[in-house]
């Protein structure tokens, strides 16, 4: 039986809608939410391991951030706008004797979108402090002239491919010898506010009790009312 939503007098029937990604990614289906309105879900956002995409078990230390930007037939389309690393995925790539470089840098691609990129090097020995900063001012230059000549959906499929990587890699290997280049995150800055979407195949997370300044006033009290009794003794 479809349940109903009471809506200003009306009941409006609920269903399941399901949400696909844009056809830069070959129209997948990343999930499907209950809802009465479609239109409801449009600045959602979701995360989908990028595992479940591809089928490769490889990569589910991966997720892929997405915007629902418009709704067909009743379906949701969601644009790619994130991709994230999982940081137990990049602590294996760290060994003892060789050192760490992270960095954040702000890039534009050519179809003009601002983004945010943080890559994440491994030396396969110790470098020293100089070197490091070599290769930190050559792989900043390096992300810029490779994020330039492509859009943000090309951007995201040459980082899952690992071409943008190889490129980064091989800039910066005339300096110091790379063990291992990943790409941690990728994000596009958005300035509207967007609300989470119910996806069924994402994981909800259990909210934690909100404490109030009321309760922390409480709970300092009976902590320090002993403490005073025992003064006055």
């Amino acid at each position: 039986m479809v349940k109903t939503q009471p809506v200003k007098g009306k009941l409006l029937k609920k269903s399941w809608h399901n949400i696909l990604a844009t056809k830069s990614f070959d129209s997948a289906l990343l999930g499907e939410t209950y809802l009465a309105d479609p239109q409801s879900m449009v600045n959602s956002r979701l995360t989908v391991n990028l595992a479940n995409l591809t089928g490769d078990i490889r990569q589910q230390g991966i997720s892929l951030k997405f915007k629902i930007s418009e709704i067909t037939d009743g379906k949701g389309v969601a644009n790619v706008i994130g991709y994230e690393a999982s940081s137990s995925q990049l602590r294996r790539l760290v060994r003892r004797g060789v050192k760490r470089l992270d960095d954040s840098i702000e890039c534009k691609t050519s179809d003009g979108k601002l983004l945010k990129v943080k890559p994440f090097a491994v030396t396969r020995a110790a470098a020293s402090k100089v070197k490091m900063s070599l290769m930190r001012k050559k792989l900043r230059e390096a992300i810029a002239i490779e994020v330039a000549k492509l859009t943000f959906d090309e951007l995201v499929k040459s980082v899952i491919s690992h071409n943008l990587q190889n490129a980064l890699k091989s800039s910066i290997r005339k300096i110091f010898p790379l063990r291992a280049i990943e790409i941690r995150k990728l994000q596009l800055s958005l300035s509207e506010p967007t609300a989470e979407a119910k996806i069924s195949i994402k994981k909800t997370e259990k909210a934690t009790p909100a404490v109030t300044e009321k309760t922390e006033e409480k709970a300092v009290e009976k902590k320090t009312e002993p403490k005073e009794a025992d003064k006055k003794q």
